[in-house]
């Protein structure tokens, strides 16, 4: 649905590596990808950014489930397309950071970062830095759970 180039990183026996070429997906090995901190941190600083889907029962159940992985891709200044968990509650969207629905969503967001990514790029690391970062997360973690 879009001419802009799109990569997964992906592994298991039953990838089907050749259909997901055959519809323009690029392909890399998941495992290559995660091997060490440096191979994962490389992936991402090499990404333009990351689109990623999430499983059914976080989108169903709304639980506001955020990724470790998006969060690393915004403290290094790459624009997230994540679906939609609820996290868009809780988090500013629309510059940095997408909650997308459907694919009509996520072919927007592409073509808006796409068309301005110097922009998102930016706020990216902004919402890491302002909404993510440790000293901010953790006490407000710990004294939700009252130590």
């Amino acid at each position: 649905m879009t001419d802009h180039p799109l990569e997964v990183a992906v592994s298991g026996k039953h990838t089907p590596i050749s259909q997901l070429h055959e519809n323009g997906w690029r392909v890399s090995d998941g495992h290559d990808v995660t091997l060490s901190f440096d191979s994962f941190l490389a992936y991402i600083c090499n990404s333009t950014g990351e689109f990623s889907v999430c499983k059914s029962g976080y989108v169903r159940h709304n639980t506001g489930w955020f990724s470790d992985r998006s969060a690393a891709y915004l403290a290094s200044g790459r624009p997230v397309i994540l679906q939609d968990t609820g996290f868009s509650q809780h988090l500013p969207c629309g510059q940095g950071l997408f909650a997308v629905r459907t694919s009509y969503d996520a072919v927007g967001a592409i073509e808006e970062i796409c068309g301005n990514y110097q922009l998102h790029s930016k706020r990216a690391r902004e919402l890491a830095a302002e909404y993510l970062d440790v000293s901010i997360i953790l006490p407000k973690f710990l004294s939700e759970v009252g130590v």
